[in-house]
C-alpha cells in the first residue's frame, strides 16, 4: 500500500510509504480498517457519507421540483451577489468564466436548468440559493469534466497565476507552494511551484531545481493528471547532468513517475521506475552514511538524530523494495490475464469452426448399420442417430450383461452406480452430415441420470437390509463436438456436471458418499467418450 504524505521539509514536499495512516485521496489503494461498521469506513466517515447521499438526493428532488434559479425580476449581478453571501458556496466558481456564462444562459433560457444541473457547480449554486448545502469535491468536478458536463478547467487559473507573480525569489515561491499544498489548495500550489521553477531555471543549481519539478509532479498526481505527472518527472530526470547523478537523489522522482505510470496501466514502465527508486534510495543511505563518517567530530557522529536519519532512509529502502515486489506480482497477474484473454479468443475461434463444420469423419463409414440416401456432390445429406445414441447411452451408463455400467468404488468398499437414465429430462442429439463428399459428426448431449450409493457391510455379508443407501441425481451437459472432457478446464470448451442428493442425511457415511459422488463425473464421461467413438464409426 502506498500513500503520499507531506513532510515538514522546507525544500520539497516529501513522501513516505505509510502503512498505518493512509490519506483519503485517489492514490490510496487500500481500504480503511473502519471501526465496527463492517464497511471498511469509520463511524464518522459513514455518517458523513450518508449525509452526502441525503444532500444529493435532496438536490435531485430540487432539480425535478421546477423551482426557478432566479427570483422574479432578479438580474444576473443580483444573483451573483446572493451567491457571494452564501458561506456554503465555493466562491472560486464565481471566478470561472464558463460558470458565469452558464448563469447568464440560465437567465435567458430558464428551461435549461435541468440540462445544466449535471454541472456540479450549478447544482451547488441551486442548492445554496434554496437554503441547502451541497459539498462539491475535486473528484466531482473532474468527473463532470470527463463526462462533458462542464468545460475542462485550466490547471492554473489566471488569478492563481497572477497571485504567484508576487514572489520574486525561488525560496519564497517554493515555501508558499508548500503551504498551499498542505492546505489542500492544489492548483494554487501548482502555480507557485511553476513560479519557483521559472525563477530557478538557468540560475539555481540542479539540486534546487529537481525538488521543485518533483513537487509539480506530485500535484499533478493529486489532481489525477497522471500523464502530466509522468512528463514532469521525466523532465526532472533529464535535468540532472551526468556528473551530478552521484550527488543528487532521484528517489522521489522515480517513485512518483512509477505511481503515474501505474495509473496509466503502464505496469512494465512503472516496475522499472520503482526498481530505480529502490536503487536510488539505497544510494541515499550510502551517501548519508558517508556524510556522517566524514564528519570530523566523533560526538556528532554518535548523535541520535544522525543515526535516526540513516534508519529512516533504510526503512524507505525496505518499503520501496516491497513496492517492487507488489508491482512484479501485479505485472504477473496482468500477463496471466492477457494470456487467458488470448486463449479465450483462440478457443472461441476454434469452437466457432467446430460449431459450423462438425467433427470430421473418414470419407466412408467403417460400419454401415444405416445406409445413407444417395446424394449428389454439393448436396447435403444427413443421418440422424439420436434415437440410437440415446438407447446406447442408457445401456452404457446403466450396464447390461455385455456392458459394465458407470460406477465408482469408494475406499470403504461401498459403490456408487448409475441405475437409470432419465430419458424425459435428457437431450441426446447426434447426426452425421454429408456435404460435397465430406462427412462430419454433430452431437449435443445433456444427460440427466439417477445414482445410488450402497455401503459395504462390516461382516462381509451381502444382505441388502444390512447396507446403508443414499440416492441422488447427476447431470452432465455442455457435451458436443465443440467441447471435451477436461476436468478443471474452461467452461466454454469443457464438459460441465452438477450433482444432487438429499441434504437431510448427515451421517458420516452419507457425507463421505456426497464427497465421493463427484467421481461420477469421470465414470459418466468415460461412457460418453465410448458413445462418441461408436458414433464416429457410423
Amino acid at each position: 500500500m502506498v500513500t503520499l504524505v507531506e513532510d515538514d521539509s522546507d525544500d520539497e514536499v516529501g513522501f513516505s510509504i505509510n502503512p498505518t495512516k493512509p490519506e483519503k485521496d485517489d492514490l490510496d489503494r487500500s481500504t480503511p480498517t473502519g471501526t465496527g461498521t463492517g464497511t471498511g469506513l469509520t463511524v464518522e466517515e459513514m455518517i458523513s457519507k450518508e449525509e452526502e447521499v441525503i444532500k444529493k438526493q435532496q438536490a435531485e428532488t430540487l432539480k425535478r421540483s421546477g423551482l426557478p434559479f432566479f427570483n422574479e425580476d432578479e438580474s444576473v449581478d443580483e444573483l451573483i451577489e446572493r451567491l457571494r453571501s452564501k458561506p456554503s458556496f465555493n466562491q472560486k466558481f464565481l471566478r470561472e468564466p464558463d460558470f458565469l456564462e452558464r448563469i447568464q444562459e440560465l437567465k435567458k433560457h430558464p428551461e435549461k436548468i435541468s440540462q445544466f444541473m449535471s454541472d456540479p457547480r450549478v447544482m451547488q449554486a441551486f442548492c445554496c440559493l434554496q437554503g441547502m448545502g451541497l459539498n462539491v469535491s475535486e473528484q466531482d468536478l473532474q468527473k463532470a469534466e470527463r463526462e462533458g458536463h462542464m468545460s475542462d478547467r485550466p490547471v492554473i487559473s489566471a488569478q492563481e497565476k497572477d497571485g504567484a507573480q508576487q514572489y520574486s525569489t525561488v525560496a519564497d515561491a517554493k515555501a508558499a507552494g508548500n503551504a498551499s499544498f498542505k492546505a489542500g489548495e492544489l492548483r494554487a500550489a501548482l502555480a507557485l511551484y511553476e513560479r519557483a521553477r521559472e525563477l530557478a531555471e538557468g540560475v539555481a543549481p540542479s539540486d534546487e531545481v529537481i525538488p521543485i519539478i518533483s513537487n509539480i509532479a506530485l500535484v499533478f498526481i493529486k489532481l489525477t493528471r497522471f500523464k502530466d505527472a509522468e512528463a514532469a518527472c521525466t523532465q526532472a530526470i533529464d535535468e540532472v547532468p551526468k556528473d551530478d547523478l552521484q550527488r543528487i537523489s532521484l528517489t522521489k522522482v522515480f517513485f512518483r513517475r512509477s505511481l503515474a505510470r501505474e495509473r496509466q496501466k503502464q505496469l512494465t514502465e512503472a516496475l522499472s521506475d520503482m526498481e530505480q527508486a529502490a536503487t536510488a534510495a539505497a544510494e541515499d543511505v550510502r551517501r548519508e552514511v558517508q556524510r556522517i563518517q566524514n564528519t570530523g567530530s566523533m560526538l556528532a557522529r554518535r548523535q541520535p538524530y544522525t543515526q535516526a536519519a540513516v534508519k529512516s532512509l533504510q526503512i524507505e529502502v525496505t518499503r520501496l523494495q516491497k513496492e517492487v515486489a507488489r508491482l512484479k506480482e501485479l505485472a504477473l497477474v496482468e500477463a496471466k490475464n492477457k494470456a487467458s484473454s488470448e486463449e479465450r479468443r483462440r478457443e472461441e475461434r476454434d469452437l466457432g469452426a467446430l460449431r459450423s463444420s462438425g467433427q470430421a469423419l473418414p470419407s466412408q463409414p467403417t460400419t454401415a448399420k444405416q445406409v445413407p440416401a444417395p446424394y449428389a456432390p454439393g448436396v447435403v445429406a444427413e443421418q440422424d442417430w439420436s434415437f440410437w445414441a440415446k438407447n446406447r447411452l442408457s445401456e452404457l451408463l446403466v450396464g447390461s450383461k455385455e456392458v459394465k455400467g458407470a460406477e465408482h468404488w469408494m475406499p470403504d468398499g461401498g459403490v456408487i452406480r448409475v441405475h437409470h437414465l432419465d430419458l424425459a429430462k435428457s437431450e441426446v442429439h447426434a447426426s452425421v452430415k454429408l456435404k460435397k463428399g465430406k462427412r462430419a459428426l454433430y452431437y449435443d448431449l445433456d444427460i440427466s441420470c439417477q445414482w445410488e450409493a450402497v455401503s459395504n457391510t462390516a461382516d462381509g455379508t451381502t444382505k441388502s437390509s444390512q447396507r446403508s443407501k443414499l440416492a441422488g441425481i447427476f447431470r452432465l451437459y455442455n457435451v458436443s463436438q465443440e467441447t471435451q472432457y477436461c476436468p478443471g478446464g474452461s467452461q466454454n470448451s469443457s464438459y460441465i456436471y452438477s450433482i444432487g442428493y438429499d441434504p437431510r442425511n448427515t451421517s458420516n457415511w452419507a457425507m463421505a458418499v456426497k464427497e465421493e459422488a463427484q467421481e461420477l463425473f469421470h465414470a459418466v464421461s468415460e461412457k460418453v467418450g465410448k458413445l462418441i467413438l461408436e458414433l464416429q464409426r457410423k
